[in-house]
């Protein structure tokens, strides 16, 4: 890949995690949201459109990605937890998983390489 290309979309992932940890950290520090689920309402609310691409994320339990307002995209992504990581879209929205990402848990995976998308659609 080119090296240039390699910095920018190092850039851009840096800018965006920036941008949503002074988000979180914002509504958090006032008072606004106590847990995790609130938090992910309020990003949902705030980011019209979420695209993970590149994402590498991994918790203990359980991980929630959702849009509640928007649409939601997961390219280039690896996502584990130990449990279930469950992925939707609110009704009227779009999911996209793939191209490639790979979703684990301590007993399966959900594997979608290069050129090959899980879709749900806005109907």
């Amino acid at each position: 890949m080119d090296p240039l290309k390699i910095a920018l979309t190092n850039l851009g992932n840096s800018f965006a995690t920036s941008t949503l940890y002074d988000f979180a950290k914002m509504k958090l520090n006032r008072g606004e949201v106590e847990t995790p689920e609130e938090l992910a309402r309020a990003v949902a609310k705030e980011f019209q459109s979420l695209n993970a691409t590149g994402a590498r994320v991994v918790a203990q339990t359980l991980i929630v990605v959702f849009a509640e307002h928007g649409d939601l995209a997961i390219r280039d992504g690896k996502i584990y937890a130990n449990k279930t990581p469950w992925m939707r879209s609110a009704p009227g929205t779009r999911f996209v998983f793939g191209d490639p990402a790979v979703t684990r848990t301590h007993r399966s995976s959900l594997d979608a390489a290069r050129g090959s998308v899980i879709q749900e659609s806005r109907d």
